[in-house]
């Protein structure tokens, strides 16, 4: 099967995790996997039903701990090269998590390695982009396509200061990439790394 992703409203982590529990992955099933990672602060995905603009739609938030821990992406990498996470969702995990570090490495000036993930955000995070690769699993691995994305545009205010929309490192990662430039207002497709995830 296939998968096409069609991000009229943006994407962003939990987006896309919705979206794959409105196909038929099961969240409590989607957190066990997660639940293999040794370490993991204590979270939940919440999975409601919604309407946007008068459409049906499925929205997952993570919840976890105010006190969970900072990591830098060498722990996170660690954490999923340790689990017993099935064999290609550790490989996509681990990919994914790399592509992101290495974007904000390159846009910030660090080693990929040593970029931070801030708390909460940690914890989201890993959930999100671990969770959806689980999910991926339990629909089959469906091939991947998507419509362009849009962009956004003005500015946000992050943990470095005002920053343009799109942030430098979604630029980064989306380079390549079949991209819609347009008026809407703010931050529409996210990477992944909260606001306030800073280098070190």
């Amino acid at each position: 099967g296939a998968i096409i992703v069609d991000a009229a409203g943006g994407l962003s982590g939990d987006m896309f995790l919705a979206g794959l529990c409105a196909l038929g992955a099961e969240p409590a099933r989607i957190a066990r996997e997660v639940r293999k990672l040794a370490g993991l602060e204590p979270f939940s995905i919440e999975i409601e039903r919604v309407k946007r603009g008068g459409i049906a739609a499925v929205r997952a938030k993570v919840r976890c701990s105010p006190k969970a821990h900072e990591r830098d992406l060498r722990s996170i990498l660690g954490m999923i090269r340790r689990s017993r996470l099935d064999g290609r969702v550790k490989e996509l995990s681990e990919k994914t998590f790399g592509v992101l570090g290495a974007a904000e490495g390159k846009i910030h000036g660090v080693p990929a390695a040593r970029v931070h993930f801030h708390e909460v955000g940690a914890v989201d995070s890993i959930v999100d982009i671990v969770g959806g690769i689980a999910a991926l699993e339990m629909l089959g691995f469906p091939a991947l396509y998507h419509r362009p994305f849009r962009l956004g545009s003005g500015f946000i205010e992050m943990s470095h200061g005002r920053m343009p929309v799109p942030a430098p490192a979604t630029l980064e990662i989306l380079r390549g990439r079949t991209v819609c430039l347009d008026d809407a207002d703010g931050e529409v497709v996210t990477i992944d790394l909260p606001a306030s995830s800073e280098p070190h």
